[in-house]
């Protein structure tokens, strides 16, 4: 059940850890209020808490027009009439939402959203946003489904660092929907519906919809479990950043690995390596096959290099530790990799925009 003291104990619990962090004592807070059911939950309760005299922060609300329903002028009234009616100021924030190529306009309108966010929040100031639990089931079985790893299954974090300077807290992950929707039936609250939601076309809308109800008959608890093992994920996210940090400094040589060196650890601790490694490069994650590929632990200089975003043997025309630039077979630096028509990767040089894959003969584009 959804009270003002539980509430109250998950912003202590979430506050100690900001506080731990080195940062000021009492942190301003500032909710990401879009005008639906649990936002409007936690601001009304935030509200209520600090005119009881139990939260001494300066507390604000943000609003994110996203402009792409017709109604959202008037969503965005609502917020600002909800918070002027609980003395607490809100801004609000238009943002242009780009779609880009193989992002869902869901994904594209969160980019511009937490951009927006992260731009007006002060330095050491925690945006507090109402995921909940039946939040924190959905995405974790959204991104178990789209193939991810331990960090899918660890879900949303409790709190963390947000931008440069400041933090993001989310203290509903407790409490389910229909707890906070009861709670703000007893307070009378009125609150926005976006249609948009009921669009079956959307993945996350198809979970909520279709497939959640039926685990909740199943399994009632399904979300207070979810949310356990998205703590035990966090718990071994923590332990193997703890390994990392000791495994990787005894491996790089410059910007290369040794590949004596990662032969000598545990394959799990080698790929957790590789991961970081390929992280702190700026590339994209390798797949767990190019991870633990023999090919992988094989190079004449004992080196690995960073190539297509896997962790490839060091060779002709890729990037390695011998040297910023390894040379191609016409004695000039090597650029990027390329792709012949029969899928070989092959390697372009300043000779030309396209080279001759010395696998099949034909031209690297």
């Amino acid at each position: 059940m959804f009270t003002l003291h539980r509430l109250a104990a998950n912003l202590d619990l979430l506050f100690a850890g900001v506080q731990a962090a080195g940062h000021e004592k009492s942190p301003g807070l500032c909710i990401a209020l879009s005008g639906g059911l649990d936002s409007t939950v936690l601001l009304v309760a935030l509200a209520q808490l600090a005119s009881a005299g139990r939260m001494a922060r300066r507390l604000r609300a943000v609003h994110v027009d996203h402009s792409l329903h017709a109604d959202s002028a008037q969503w965005a009234r609502a917020c600002r009439e909800l918070a002027d009616s609980h003395g607490v100021a809100c801004d609000e924030v238009r943002v242009t939402v780009n779609l880009d190529a193989g992002q869902s306009p869901e994904a594209a309108a969160r980019k511009a959203r937490y951009t927006a966010l992260a731009a007006r929040l002060e330095p050491g100031e925690v945006l507090l946003t109402a995921h909940h639990a039946d939040d924190q089931l959905e995405t974790i079985l959204l991104q178990w489904l789209r193939g991810g790893g331990l960090r899918s299954i660890a879900g949303m974090a409790p709190v963390g660092r947000f931008g440069a300077a400041a933090w993001h807290a989310r203290p509903l992950l407790e409490f389910t929907r229909d707890q906070l929707a009861a709670w703000a039936g007893m307070q009378g609250l009125c609150w926005q519906e976006d249609p948009s939601n009921l669009d079956r076309r959307f993945d996350r809308n198809y979970l909520r919809l279709e497939v959640l109800p039926a685990l909740r008959q199943r399994w009632p608890a399904v979300a207070a479990t979810a949310g356990r093992v998205a703590q035990y994920a966090r718990d071994a996210l923590a332990a193997e950043a703890a390994c990392v940090a000791e495994d990787l400094p005894q491996v790089l040589a410059g910007t290369a690995i040794e590949l004596d060196a990662l032969q000598s650890l545990p394959e799990p601790r080698r790929r957790a390596v590789l991961r970081a490694w390929l992280a702190g490069l700026g590339l994209p994650p390798a797949s767990a096959r190019n991870l633990t590929a023999p090919q992988v632990l094989r190079s004449p200089c004992r080196r690995t290099s960073a190539l297509d975003s896997v962790a490839s043997a060091c060779r002709r025309g890729s990037t390695c530790a011998a040297g910023p630039v390894a040379r191609h077979s016409c004695r000039r630096a090597a650029h990027i990799t390329g792709h012949c028509a029969s899928g070989y990767r092959s390697t372009m040089c300043c000779r030309g925009a396209a080279r001759t894959c010395r696998c099949c003969s034909r031209a690297t584009a």
